[in-house]
């Protein structure tokens, strides 16, 4: 040993030494013993993955388990969109959908890209057929509207936001327009429009049992 330097000196014993070493870690690395070790972290993560993967699926079977549905008119079936959001993903995948059924409130709204830094959605936008086009407009998507300013973004560059409901006490002074989804909040160079998706009309959410209840009320009236 070169002790002085916490080393091996190098000579044919280190060598000798070197090379049962490893012949000593690779009979150990392909080893069953070492393999099935290496194996119960995997598997471990497995079972948690399978527990998880139970858990949201019961939560999903359950009777008191809130769905959104859309119904274009009462002559139309509902069409069940999603569960009842319970976060920003949701949120997206409802908009998402209401906007391939052609269901948004909107003269045009054409997603074009998103991303989950900056801005979270760039789109080809008109509110109604009075309004200027706005083309490439970036929306900021959010779940439940509280304080947009937590967020960090400036107003006049992200002057939209797209949630799913506005807090019953936001921080913000938030005030609605005669549109029931669309809500505002004035600052002193900029408006900041606010769309809740749970306001638009002919969005409604109900549970499995609300479904059939009034699928049974409307048979019943029928008759």
């Amino acid at each position: 040993m070169n002790i002085s330097r916490s080393g091996l000196v190098s000579s044919e014993v280190t060598d000798l030494f070197k090379k049962a070493t490893m012949d000593a870690i690779q009979q150990v690395e392909i080893s069953q013993r070492h393999r099935d070790f290496r194996l119960i972290p995997k598997k471990r993560k497995e079972i948690t993955s399978a527990a998880q993967l139970r858990a949201r699926k019961q939560d999903l079977e359950d009777i008191k388990q809130q769905w959104v549905f859309w119904q274009q008119n009462v002559e139309n079936e509902p069409i069940r969109l999603l569960r009842k959001p319970e976060n920003e993903t949701d949120t997206l995948a409802i908009l998402w959908k209401l906007e391939a059924l052609k269901a948004l409130p909107f003269e045009l709204f054409e997603s074009l890209a998103y991303s989950g830094a900056g801005a979270d959605l760039i789109v080809h936008f008109q509110e109604d057929d009075t309004s200027s086009p706005e083309r490439f407009a970036t929306f900021e998507a959010e779940y439940r509207f509280f304080n947009y300013r937590a967020h960090g973004h400036l107003i006049n560059q992200f002057p939209t936001v797209i949630c799913w409901e506005v807090n019953q006490q936001p921080k913000l002074p938030v005030k609605q327009t005669p549109k029931p989804y669309k809500y505002v909040v004035q600052f002193e160079e900029t408006t900041l429009r606010i769309f809740a998706l749970s306001k638009i009309p002919n969005l409604f959410v109900a549970t499995e049992e609300d479904m059939k209840r009034k699928q049974n009320t409307r048979a019943w009236a029928s008759n």
